[in-house]
């Protein structure tokens, strides 16, 4: 496949005179890192490796919905899609009078699409997992207090220059007025991409570690969240939502800059961190910019970084969704527009009618689908190289110090379904059934055997407790 990167026919993962086994993906780590750079620097290889890690991922999240219970009634409903049922929606599309009710089969197509893809690395539906968690973070500890943009100004850093090869000496960088024309440079990052990811996930990390985490420069800081974004040139830059480790809420802080002495607390705070003007009113603080080019910085981090950054401090809740909105539809949107997904689900869907499927199981049909309509978008998609480099050597798509874990509802419904039909022949519980025009009903045998019916039907809600060292509580309601 790559004459010109293994010439000598061996070294490839597939090596079955290898004694110890590596997996493929840690294979390629090795291989991106390698003393002479020529897989980094090679123009297709690293997206060819990332297309064989991903569709691997695509077959089995679509044999793993296969196995769902409901995917047999979606099944059906897929299987009877039509080339024309696409045509008719795009038509529809571009006289901007789509509505989903029209043929509800194609959303269902389209969820089982966005299914496959949620959980392959890189994807975009991937990414949209990162909103779920800011807002379960936003759920946890409040509205986030502060809002950073880094940009790292690789073609400017001798940092990315040392990781692509070139030789120089880091003590005496400054001596030797820094090698290179700024030409020269942006091609040197332009043709290295897992170098230019090195150094962005290198600096980012050093920065979290030394200046916001714990007792950082922007005060004491109890969580923070920030997501990778590519330009449009490809270089990577971080949005981050950062949780100050106080209990005031923005409807508090309005409150409370109407006393003098917190007003002047305040301000002397927003005057360490962020070097901008600011005006004092009876009850309002309004900031204003000092140049009309020059953002809002953090003199400590602008020295540390030595790039382009922002700082917004978060007054109201508006703010806060707003920003909140802004990092994950920015990081989740996809480069495809709608009209673009249902045109590359019909191409798809031309392929399985046109192909030669022997199978006449209707949700072996389905699934072929779905998979098929996943890599025609999937191969649409744009990543760029060092987002595509960060991904094969294992750095992060969002940096945050909160740990996540997933609770699949449908599961924890069945199994406390499975609790109450036991509990309930324990403790003398029966469910009677009632008329047809009736819910079902509670009945309960008192001591006397007698049976005491209750009307209402059990449900179970959550509910969020006051002390946030617990757990949120899940409550039954009879």
């Amino acid at each position: 496949l790559f004459p010109t990167l293994f010439p000598y026919g061996v070294g490839g993962s597939e090596d079955t005179s290898r004694k110890t086994k590596v997996s493929f993906k840690k294979h390629v780590e090795y291989l991106l890192s390698y003393h002479d750079r020529r897989f980094e620097e090679h123009y297709s290889f690293m997206y060819a490796v990332f297309n064989m890690i991903q569709r691997p991922d695509a077959c089995q999240q679509a044999r793993l919905i296969v196995s769902r219970p409901y995917f047999k009634d979606y099944a059906s409903q897929i299987q009877s899609l039509t080339t024309k049922d696409l045509r008719v929606a795009l038509t529809s599309i571009v006289s901007k009078t789509y509505s989903s009710k029209a043929n509800p089969r194609l959303d269902i197509l389209l969820k089982q699409v966005k299914a496959v893809a949620g959980h392959v690395m890189g994807s975009d539906h991937s990414r949209a997992e990162l909103r779920i968690e800011i807002h379960s973070l936003i759920y946890k500890l409040g509205l986030p207090s502060i809002f950073i943009t880094i940009n790292p100004a690789d073609i400017h850093s001798p940092m990315p220059m040392y990781f692509a090869g070139v030789n120089m000496d880091i003590d005496e960088i400054l001596s030797n007025n820094f090698p290179l024309t700024v030409r020269k440079r942006a091609e040197l990052i332009a043709s290295h991409p897992a170098a230019t990811a090195k150094f962005f996930n290198h600096l980012i990390q050093t920065v979290i570690d030394t200046m916001i985490s714990g007792e950082g420069v922007l005060g004491s800081t109890k969580a923070y969240y920030g997501t990778v974004e590519s330009s449009g040139r490809g270089s990577l830059h971080l949005h981050m939502l950062i949780w100050l480790d106080h209990e005031y809420a923005p409807a508090d802080v309005k409150q409370m800059i109407k006393d003098k002495e917190f007003r002047k607390n305040l301000i002397e705070y927003l005057e360490d961190i962020n070097k901008e003007d600011l005006d004092q009113f009876q009850s309002v603080i309004e900031m204003r910019r000092n140049h009309p080019w020059i953002n809002n910085f953090n003199e400590w981090l602008t020295t540390a970084i030595r790039c382009n950054m922002d700082i917004k401090y978060i007054w109201s809740a508006s703010d806060a969704k707003a920003l909140v909105y802004y990092i994950t539809d920015y990081v989740t949107k996809s480069s495809l527009s709608f009209y673009d997904t249902y045109s590359l689900m019909l191409k798809g869907l031309e392929s399985i009618e046109n192909s030669d499927i022997r199978t006449t199981d209707v949700q072996e049909r389905s699934r072929r689908l779905a998979l098929r309509c996943y890599n025609t978008i999937a191969s649409q998609q744009e990543l760029s190289g060092p987002q595509a480099a960060s991904y094969l050597m294992g750095w992060p798509d969002h940096y945050t110090n909160e740990k996540f874990v997933k609770l699949f509802l449908i599961g924890i419904e069945c199994h406390l379904q499975l609790c109450l039909d036991e509990f309930k022949p324990k403790n003398n519980l029966q469910l009677a059934t009632t008329d047809i025009d009736e819910e079902p009903a509670i009945v309960e045998i008192d001591g006397a055997g007698n049976k005491v019916i209750e009307k209402e039907e059990e449900q179970f809600i959550l509910e969020r407790t006051n002390d946030k060292t617990k757990a949120p509580l899940i409550q039954r309601v009879t």
